[in-house]
């Protein structure tokens, strides 16, 4: 997946060759699936992370372009709490994208996130944010967040493989991604608030 700060960025990184061989969208739905109730049901470790895979098609890829996809070392805090408007609280590992690498590749060619794990991608700049979910094999929810930590858009089930750009109306400061279907499932909305002490608001 790549995530892009300005246009220009956008316009630089879109050389990456599309796979040679893209996986069925339901055979993806499939292993999605069947992944995220493994770690639903099982004992797994809380930031156990999500390896890479699909390793024919990112092979692919890297033998088509000059953009080296690897695996980068996951960086994690303290995680975040969502905190919904009836005062709710729902808890996620949060994995740190910080670095252009790291936001670059995002969840390209991985498994689905973990339950109670996100990915959050955090910039230092206040700008409109725009992401695709090339060589992303099952839906994400994209919340955008502006600097107080208040959500102000919900991307719901974004498609898998699209390069179809997201983005939202107002500035960011950052986006969480979550597995898609989550954030319709826990309840949060536009107008919750995510406390993590990227933002200015952490109460």
């Amino acid at each position: 997946m790549k995530y892009f700060l300005t246009l220009a960025v956008c316009l630089s990184v879109i050389t990456l060759t599309a796979c040679k061989e893209d996986v069925a969208p339901e055979v993806a739905a499939q292993e999605a699936e069947a992944v995220m109730e493994k770690a639903a049901s099982s004992d797994v470790e809380p930031l156990q992370v999500p390896k890479i895979i699909y390793q024919d098609q990112l092979e692919g890829a890297q033998a088509e372009s000059n953009v080296e996809i690897t695996s980068i070392e996951p960086a994690y805090d303290n995680g975040g709490r969502i905190r919904k408007a009836n005062g709710e609280e729902i808890f996620y590992h949060l994995e740190l994208m910080l670095t252009p690498k790291q936001q670059q590749n995002g969840m390209m060619f991985r498994e689905p996130l973990l339950a109670n794990h996100g990915m959050i991608f955090i910039f230092e700049e206040l700008f409109t944010r725009s992401f695709w979910m090339k060589n992303v094999f099952y839906p994400l929810d994209m919340l955008f967040i502006g600097p107080d930590g208040v959500i102000h858009h919900i991307e719901h089930m974004a498609e898998p493989q699209s390069e179809t750009m997201i983005s939202a109306a107002q500035p960011s400061r950052a986006v969480l991604e979550l597995n898609g279907g989550e954030a319709k499932a826990r309840g949060i909305a536009v107008g919750d608030v995510l406390v993590h002490n990227a933002f200015t608001s952490k109460k």
